[in-house]
């Protein structure tokens, strides 16, 4: 409740994505019902963080649209240019305000 106070969303909405960070393993609820990392900050990449929240929302759609070869040529590029630097920066360097891309 604190955290979706803080980050002014309702906690209905932050709830899945708790889950999502738990079943991943990025974090874990302690007996005072507070989240902590599930391991090292230094040794959780941003992207692992990106990828578990994703997957949140993967399926969702009802339907497969038709791939559109420019599109998702685009996507991927940009899919690509995004991932570099998550995956370089580490939770510990969020936390950090270090490596700012």
């Amino acid at each position: 409740q604190r955290l979706a106070a803080e980050l002014d969303i309702p906690s209905i909405v932050l709830a899945p994505i708790l889950t999502c960070l738990e079943e991943a393993n990025l974090i874990v609820a302690t007996e005072q019902q507070e989240f902590v990392p599930g391991r090292d900050p230094e040794a959780i990449p941003l992207g692992e963080i990106l990828d578990a929240v994703r997957a949140l929302h993967s399926g969702r759609l009802g339907v497969t649209p038709r791939a559109v070869e420019p599109a998702v040529a685009l996507l991927n590029e940009v899919e690509s240019a995004m991932r570099g630097p998550l995956q370089t920066r580490s939770l510990k360097d969020l936390i950090a305000g270090r490596g700012k891309a």
